[in-house]
């Protein structure tokens, strides 16, 4: 799951740098690279899986994106516009959607059973969606969705929307805060399942 939501991500990372005042041929050039392996990656990974990215596989393209997403989503500017802090906002919060709804709701869980957040388990968004029964490629169809979609987002907000308001603002937040709940209500169901 972590190649398909960073692949995205990465899809974002490039569309915003196309459409910033701040194109860069040797940062487009790496991104296009890292898009090609973790490509590579997921034809392996895919389920069945060959291979595994593991820990410092995830880790190390955590730390990439968020190299990157500082000066295209955090610091993007559409060309001829002012930055806006509620757009930027709403550009890394579609982007991360994922990665910031699973480690919240497994914070949240994991804080109110007493737990230690910064353990491994099985308690993420992705488990708590095979335990409601979904297949492994079901998961990451459901992950492909969900960053489709705040992809889109991203290219409208970026291409279509000039003057950003504050409406604008909160129909994107509150399509994150849907997908957000929706993850974390799963969990909380399938916890309320293996208590009884």
């Amino acid at each position: 799951i972590t190649a398909v939501v960073s692949i995205f991500i990465i899809i974002i990372l490039i569309t915003c740098l196309f459409f910033s005042n701040v194109f860069s041929a040797l940062n487009f050039t790496i991104l296009i690279g890292a898009l090609a392996t973790l490509l590579g990656f997921l034809f392996y990974n895919w389920n069945p899986s060959k291979i595994y990215m593991g820990d410092t596989g995830s880790q190390f393209i955590g730390c990439f994106l968020a190299i990157y997403s500082i000066p295209y989503f955090w610091n993007f500017t559409p060309v001829g516009q002012e930055p806006m802090i509620s757009q930027q906002i709403i550009i890394v919060g579609l982007a991360f959607l994922i990665p910031i709804a699973d480690t919240t709701t497994v914070t949240i869980n994991r804080l109110l059973k007493g737990q230690s957040p910064f353990v491994g388990g099985k308690d993420h968004t992705t488990h708590h969606l095979s335990y409601l029964g979904l297949s492994d490629k079901w998961v990451a169809r459901v992950f492909i969705l969900i960053s489709v979609v705040s992809l889109f987002f991203v290219y409208v907000i970026i291409n279509f929307i000039s003057n950003w308001s504050y409406l604008y603002f909160s129909i994107f937040a509150f399509y994150i805060l849907i997908i957000a709940s929706g993850l974390y209500t799963v969990t909380r169901i399938n916890h309320k399942q293996i208590r009884q």
